[in-house]
């Protein structure tokens, strides 16, 4: 289940970033020489331990990247916040993560419940979003929600 959570966060990870990169302001909105990337995960609650997993992965997937010589010579850095697996708490991290004109793109959540509750924040904020948690509910697709999802 680790392997999994991580390959799938760094997989997003990596395609957030390539499909930001080549964008005339992929400077993670600031114009610095840091692309920043949101994380929202489950880091306290029931989750946690999945939650730490998935940080860790993506945590993993920025050192790669930055250690091969970052994006167009940008270094990764992640911005990561606690959902705790909790609806309200999601839309709370989906505001703050979108609300950051740094932040250039979001991995998360875990739960279906939380991806449920951030998505439509993320829609209306037109920000790039990769939902990589592995226990998405099918009535996620059936929601009319503009973002990608990965299955396992």
């Amino acid at each position: 289940m680790k392997k999994a959570i991580t390959l799938l966060v760094t997989a997003s990870l990596f395609v957030l970033t390539a499909c930001g990169a080549n964008g005339g302001s992929s400077n993670g909105g600031s114009g610095s020489d840091i692309i920043k990337i949101g994380l929202a995960a489950p880091l306290t609650g029931a989750s946690a331990q999945d939650g730490e997993s998935i940080k860790k992965g993506a945590e993993l997937a920025v050192k790669l990247l930055n250690d091969a010589g970052g994006i167009d010579g940008k270094n990764v850095e992640l911005v990561a916040e606690d959902d705790k697996g909790d609806p309200k708490e999601a839309t709370n991290v989906a505001t703050k993560l979108t609300s950051n004109k740094d932040v250039l793109g979001v991995v998360g959540h875990f739960n279906s419940s939380a991806t449920l509750a951030g998505a439509p924040v993320y829609n209306k904020k037109q920000t790039g979003a990769s939902f990589s948690g592995i226990k998405l509910s099918e009535s996620i697709g059936s929601r009319g929600l503009h973002v990608p999802r990965h299955y396992n």
